[in-house]
C-alpha cells in the first residue's frame, strides 16, 4: 500500500488496492469494494466511484492503459477536470446524480492530447440504513475505435449506396441454391417490384419460364461469367452474371446487373447500421461475456446467453463445452486460440467466429479473448457481439461496389459546383481519362463545343431545380476523338431536401449514331459518285417545285446520259467506269452554284435540278456550260477516254408541276438526244411523250422476243472478189414483232445492249447459226465459213470460251469454219481480260474479224498486238467510194495497211457492179 494526497472534500488519504486500482481507506475497508476489484480484473473497461460532487474516491487501473494517466493523478479530481458530458450532437448534458445512468457519452483527452469518447454508466449508493446518498460507482468504455470504424463504414455506405439509388439499373445477388439474397436497383420499378420484394424467394421458380436467364444464372453458378440479353416481363434487359467467391476459390451466390435498355433508375436504399457495443459491466451489458476454463463456462451475462437463444445465463453455464455453441468448421481454430492464450501466447485482438444459435440458426460473432484471474486460478475471458448483421451490410455494400463497376453505363458523380467526387471503370474506358485525373475536375473537361449551348443551359435549369435531365450530348474523349453519350442526370438531396450532388449515367451512343448517319448516306446517296441518288434527287426536286410555286419562280430539271459509257465500262471494266463516273458528276457539279443539285439517277444517268431567278430561268448557259465541260477526255488508267453528254431538259411550270411527269418528261427528251446525234440537248415537247412511251412498249415486246420465236437469223453471202465463189455466210439477227412488225437492227440491238439481253441473244445466235450451218453441212451444202457477230459484252465473265467450244461442235468442222466479228472498241479496251479471252478464242482456231473498221476514235496500234485475220470495211464508207474522192482514198489505205499487216478485207454493203469493180481493183479480197 502507498499513500496518497488527502481528498480535499473529506481529508480523507487514498491507497492503492491490490487490483491496481485507488481508493479511499472507507472505501477499500468495505465489502463493495472487494467485489468491485473482482468485477475490474474481468472487464476491459475502467471502472471509477465518485462522490456527491463528481469527485473521484476510486478509478481502476485500466484508466492508465486507456488515457495514459495514472490513478493516483485522478483520484480526488472531478470527472469534469477529465472530460464532458456530452449528447450525440456534442451539446453538454447534465448529470443527476441520484438517478442511475447508462451509456452516457463522455468526452476526454489522453495524456498524448488524443480525443476519446467513452460511454459512461452510474448507479448511486445510498447508506442501507439510513437511506442517506453514498456515492455512485461507474464504468467507462473506450467506444473511440468504434465510432471511427462506424463513421467510415457509414461514408462508405452513403457514397455507394447514392451510387446505386440512382443507377436505372436491377442488381441482384443469389446464393447456390437460386434463392435471392439481394435484389436492388432502379429498375426494379420498371417490372413492378419493390427493393428486396424477391429476397428469400427462388430465381427458378419466378423465371421458370425464361430459359435464357436460367441458362446464364446456372453457368454462373458453376464458376464462369455470363452475359445475356433477355426478356424479363416484356422489357429487355442487358444481364451480365458474375460468380462470388471466397477465399478458397469456391462459389458461394452470384451477383448479377440487369440495365434496362428504356430507362434505368436506382432505388436508393437507406439503412441504419447498429453495431453491438461491448459492454464490460456485468449488469445489464449488451455485451456478451463468458468466462470458461478450457470451454467449460463458469460464468455467463445475460447478452451472452441472448446472444446464442437461450433464455438465462445458467442454462449455458449448465452445458458441458462451449464448443457446441461453435460452427464444426471453427472448432480447430477456437481450440489454438485456447491453448495458446493458457501457454501465455497472445491471442487475436479481435477475430470472427461462426457459431450456433440454440435453434440451429447461423451468427458472426466479433471476439476478444484474454487470460484472467477467477477464483484464485486462471480462466479465459471471451466477450463476444453478434456481427451477422453488420457483416451482412458489409457484403452488401461489397455486392453494391461491384456492381457500379461492372456497370455498363459510365457514372459519374459531382459536388453542387460540378467538380467530379467519383468515376467508375466505364467512364475511364468510354473516355479515356483514368479515375485519377477526372477526379477533381470539371465535367467540362468532356466539351466538345458541338452541343447545342441551349442545351447545356437547359440541363443545368433542370438539374439546379432538382429535377432529372434526360438528352444526348456529343463530348470528346482525351484523345480528341468526338463521341455521343445519353445522359440522365439527377440531383442528390440530404434529409433536409437540399441538393448535395449530382449523379450522372451515361450510355455511350457513338456506334448507334454512326449506324444511323450511314443508313442515311446509303438510303440517300449515291455509294459510287457521293453524289444524292434518285430517291433523294426526287425529294429536292419536289422541295424546288414548292419553292418556285411560293415565288412565281421555274425550275429546270435536266437528265444527262453519257454517251459510249456502256462500252467503257464493258471493255474496260468496272472499276474504271466507276472513276469515269466520279469525273462526270465532278464535271457536272463544277458547272452549277451550289443551290442547285447534281445527282446519279443510276447507271451512267445524271439528273440537275436548276433553280429559277425572278421568274425567268436560263438553262441554255448551264446546258452549254455541262457541253463544253465533257470536251477534254477523260484519263482513265492513262487512256484517253472522251466521253458526250446527251441532255434533256424540262421545265417546270412550263411542262408540269408533279415531279414524276417531271422527270419522265427530262428522260424522254434525253433520248430524243441521243437519237439526234449523241453529244446533243433537247428540249421536251408533248409528243416525247408518245415516243417514250413506244420505245417502253419497244422494251417490254423484246424481253419476250425469245420465248416468242421473233427472233431470226439472216444469212447473207460473202463472196472473193477474184473467183466470184461464195466464201462465207454471216449471220444477220432479225426481229419481226406480231404488233411493231420488223423492227431494225439498229433499232434493237442497242436497246437489247441497253437492257442488258445482248448477251443472252447473242448466244442463242451463235447456237442458231451453228446448228444451221452444221445441217447445211449434215445434207451436203459446202459451206466453208459462218461468220457471227459478237457484242464486247460477251466477252466478260468467262461464258464465251465455252459457247464459241459449243458452236464449233455443232458445225462440226474445222474450227476455222468459225468466224466471230468483234468492234473496234472492244480492242480499244486493251485490258488484261480481253487480251486473255481473244487469245483463248483464237487458240481453238476460231477467226476473228473487226466489224466496221474506221469507225473507231483511237490508234491503230492494237492490230499488230492481238490475232485478228480480217477487217471488215463500214458500208459507209464503200457506198460513196466510187463518188467521193476522200472515201475513195480512205478505202484503199484500209487495204493497203491490211495487205501489210498480211489480213484478208471484206467490204461491207455492196450494191451495184461498179462499188464490185472499184474494189476488185484495188485488191479487196471479199464482198
Amino acid at each position: 500500500m502507498a499513500d496518497g494526497p488527502a481528498d480535499k472534500d473529506g481529508g480523507k488519504s487514498t491507497r492503492l488496492e491490490s487490483d491496481g486500482g485507488i481508493s479511499t481507506p472507507d472505501m477499500a475497508n468495505s465489502d463493495l469494494t472487494r467485489r468491485l476489484n473482482d468485477i475490474t480484473r474481468l472487464v476491459s473497461d475502467w471502472v471509477w466511484e465518485a462522490n456527491e460532487n463528481f469527485r473521484l474516491k476510486y478509478v481502476s487501473f485500466r484508466v492508465f492503459e486507456i488515457l495514459g494517466f495514472h490513478p493516483l493523478e485522478l483520484v480526488g479530481r472531478k470527472l469534469s477536470d477529465i472530460g464532458d458530458f456530452v449528447s450525440e450532437d456534442g451539446t453538454p448534458v447534465d448529470i443527476d446524480l441520484m438517478t442511475p445512468f447508462r451509456d452516457v457519452s463522455f468526452v476526454s483527452k489522453d495524456l498524448l492530447g488524443a480525443t476519446r469518447t467513452f460511454k459512461v454508466s452510474g448507479l448511486p449508493v445510498f447508506d442501507p440504513d439510513t437511506g442517506a446518498f453514498s456515492s455512485v460507482l461507474g464504468t467507462a468504455r473506450d467506444v473511440t475505435d468504434e465510432q471511427r470504424a462506424a463513421s467510415a463504414l457509414q461514408d462508405s455506405e452513403r457514397r455507394l449506396r447514392t451510387v446505386v439509388s440512382h443507377i436505372p439499373i436491377v442488381m441482384f445477388a443469389l446464393d447456390t441454391d437460386g434463392i435471392f439474397t439481394l435484389s436492388e436497383g432502379k429498375g426494379l420499378k420498371s417490372l413492378g417490384l419493390k427493393p428486396g420484394e424477391v429476397v428469400g424467394q427462388s430465381v427458378f421458380e419466378l423465371y421458370k419460364d425464361n430459359p435464357d436467364a436460367l441458362h446464364c444464372i446456372r453457368q454462373t453458378l458453376e464458376g464462369n461469367i455470363a452475359r445475356a440479353v433477355v426478356d424479363i416481363g416484356g422489357q429487355m434487359f442487358d444481364c451480365t452474371y458474375s460468380p462470388i467467391k471466397d477465399d478458397r476459390g469456391r462459389v458461394t451466390g452470384l451477383i448479377g446487373v440487369a440495365a434496362n435498355v428504356t430507362g434505368k433508375k436506382v432505388a436508393q436504399r437507406e439503412r441504419d447500421e447498429s453495431e453491438d457495443r461491448f459492454r464490460n459491466l456485468i449488469e445489464g451489458s449488451l455485451m456478451g461475456i463468458v468466462i470458461h476454463r478450457l470451454g467449460q463456462p463458469v460464468f455467463v451475462n445475460q447478452a451472452y446467453a441472448a446472444i446464442f437463444g437461450y433464455d438465462s445465463p445458467e442454462e449455458i453455464v449448465g452445458i458441458e463445452s462451449l464448443d457446441q455453441l461453435y460452427h464444426p468448421d471453427e472448432l480447430e481454430r477456437v481450440h489454438k486460440i485456447r491453448t495458446d492464450l493458457m501457454a501465455g501466447l497472445p491471442a487475436p485482438p479481435r477475430y470472427h467466429i461462426r457459431s450456433r444459435k440454440l435453434d440451429g440458426t447461423e451468427v458472426l460473432l466479433e471476439a476478444q479473448a484474454r487470460v484472467v484471474n477467477w477464483k484464485g486460478s486462471p480462466a479465459i475471458q471471451s466477450t463476444v457481439a453478434d456481427i451477422t448483421d453488420r457483416q451482412r451490410m458489409v457484403d452488401d455494400l461489397q455486392k453494391l461496389s461491384v456492381a457500379v463497376e461492372q456497370s455498363p453505363a459510365s457514372v459519374v458523380i459531382t459536388d453542387t459546383d460540378g467538380t467530379i467526387e467519383y468515376v467508375n471503370e466505364k467512364f475511364v474506358e468510354v473516355t479515356g481519362y483514368s479515375a485519377n485525373e477526372a477526379i477533381g475536375e470539371n465535367p467540362r473537361i468532356l466539351k466538345s463545343g458541338k452541343t447545342p449551348p441551349e442545351r447545356i443551359r437547359e440541363l443545368w435549369r433542370t438539374i439546379t431545380a432538382g429535377l432529372e435531365w434526360r438528352g444526348e450530348l456529343l463530348n470528346r474523349k482525351k484523345d480528341g476523338e468526338l463521341f455521343w453519350e445519353y445522359a440522365s442526370i439527377s440531383p442528390v438531396k440530404n434529409a433536409e431536401g437540399s441538393i448535395t450532388n449530382f449523379i450522372a449515367v451515361k450510355e455511350d451512343l457513338t456506334v448507334r449514331k454512326e449506324n444511323e448517319e450511314r443508313l442515311i448516306q446509303q438510303a440517300n446517296f449515291d455509294e459510287v459518285t457521293k453524289l444524292p441518288n434518285r430517291a433523294l434527287a426526287f425529294d429536292r426536286l419536289s422541295q424546288a417545285i414548292t419553292r418556285s410555286k411560293r415565288n412565281s419562280d421555274k425550275v429546270a430539271l435536266l437528265f444527262i446520259d453519257l454517251d459510249r459509257f456502256k462500252a467503257v465500262n464493258d471493255t474496260l471494266g468496272h472499276d474504271v467506269g466507276d472513276r469515269a463516273l466520279r469525273e462526270a458528276g465532278e464535271r457536272i457539279r463544277d458547272c452549277l452554284p451550289a443551290e442547285d443539285t447534281v445527282a446519279r439517277l443510276g447507271g451512267d444517268e445524271f439528273a440537275v435540278i436548276v433553280m429559277g431567278q425572278d421568274g425567268s430561268i436560263d438553262t441554255e448557259s448551264v446546258t452549254q456550260k455541262i457541253m463544253e465541260a465533257f470536251e477534254p477526255p477523260f484519263d482513265l488508267e492513262g487512256r484517253e477516254v472522251f466521253l458526250t453528254p446527251s441532255i434533256g431538259i424540262t421545265v417546270s411550270p412550263d411542262d408540269g408541276t408533279e415531279p414524276a411527269g417531271l422527270m419522265s418528261n427530262a428522260d424522254a427528251a434525253m433520248y430524243q438526244a441521243k437519237e439526234s446525234g449523241r453529244n446533243n440537248y433537247w428540249y421536251f415537247t408533248p409528243e416525247l411523250n408518245k415516243k417514250a412511251h413506244a420505245r417502253l412498249g419497244m422494251e417490254n415486246q423484246l424481253r419476250h422476243a425469245l420465248e416468242k420465236g421473233e427472233l431470226s437469223i439472216h444469212y447473207q453471202p460473202m463472196i472473193n472478189l477474184r473467183s466470184g465463189e461464195i466464201v462465207a455466210a454471216e449471220a444477220l439477227l432479225r426481229w419481226t414483232n406480231c404488233e411493231l412488225g420488223p423492227v431494225g437492227p439498229d433499232v434493237f440491238i442497242p436497246l437489247a445492249e441497253e437492257i442488258g439481253l445482248i448477251g443472252l441473244i447473242g448466244d442463242w445466235v451463235m447456237h442458231t447459226a451453228s446448228r444451221q450451218v452444221g445441217e447445211w453441212r449434215r445434207d451436203g451444202m459446202s459451206l466453208p465459213r459462218i461468220s457471227i457477230n459478237v457484242s464486247s459484252r460477251q466477252f466478260r465473265g468467262g461464258a464465251l470460251l465455252d459457247t464459241v467450244a459449243d458452236a464449233i461442235a455443232e458445225v462440226g468442222a474445222n474450227p476455222e469454219a468459225v468466224e466471230l466479228e468483234i468492234t473496234e472498241n472492244l480492242l480499244m479496251a486493251d485490258t488484261d481480260e480481253i487480251a486473255e479471252t481473244l487469245a483463248k478464242v483464237r487458240n481453238l482456231g476460231v477467226r476473228l474479224s473487226i466489224d466496221d473498221f474506221g469507225t473507231g476514235y483511237s490508234s491503230l496500234s492494237y492490230l499488230r498486238r492481238f490475232p485478228v485475220d480480217c477487217l471488215k470495211i463500214d458500208k459507209s464508207f464503200v457506198q460513196d467510194a466510187t463518188v467521193e474522192e476522200g472515201d475513195a482514198k480512205l478505202v484503199e489505205a484500209i487495204i493497203n495497211m491490211a495487205r501489210s499487216l498480211k489480213l484478208e478485207v471484206v467490204a461491207e454493203g455492196v450494191e451495184t457492179d461498179e462499188q464490185m469493180e472499184f474494189l476488185r481493183e484495188r485488191g479487196c479480197d471479199f464482198a
